[in-house]
């Protein structure tokens, strides 16, 4: 069942400023929670790779043969409707580092944001 339970943001206090966003594939859990978040301000800028997609809550349960699983108990969802699980959180400039860039050192997300910044 969908219901509207908890919203971000506050009319009150705005940072005027840009906000750039980065992520990528090692973004998970309270980190996914914490970008979207983040995102709900103005002039925020998403740029990455898709992060994880494993928001939410850990419930731990048994199995036959004394096996133990884990799974995410609660639906995480942008207020659109947006799910996030498997998908990780909207990306505004998608970036995919490059096995050349990896070898070579470079961080292709970080470069791109400064690309982006000095437009």
């Amino acid at each position: 069942m969908w219901s509207e339970t908890f919203k971000s943001g506050n009319d009150k206090l705005k940072y005027t400023g840009k906000v750039i966003l980065l992520v990528d594939e090692s973004c998970q859990s309270q980190l996914e929670f914490t970008a979207m978040c983040l995102q709900t301000g103005d002039n925020v800028t998403t740029i990455g790779s898709q992060t994880s997609g494993a928001d939410g809550n850990v419930v731990i349960f048994n199995m036959v043969g004394g096996y133990k699983t884990q799974i995410s108990g609660v639906g995480i969802f942008y207020p659109d409707g947006t799910e996030t699980q498997r998908k990780g959180v909207k990306i505004d400039i998608k970036v995919k580092p490059t096995i050349e860039g990896v070898i070579a050192g470079k961080d292709e997300i970080l470069e791109r944001a400064i690309k982006f910044i000095n437009e």
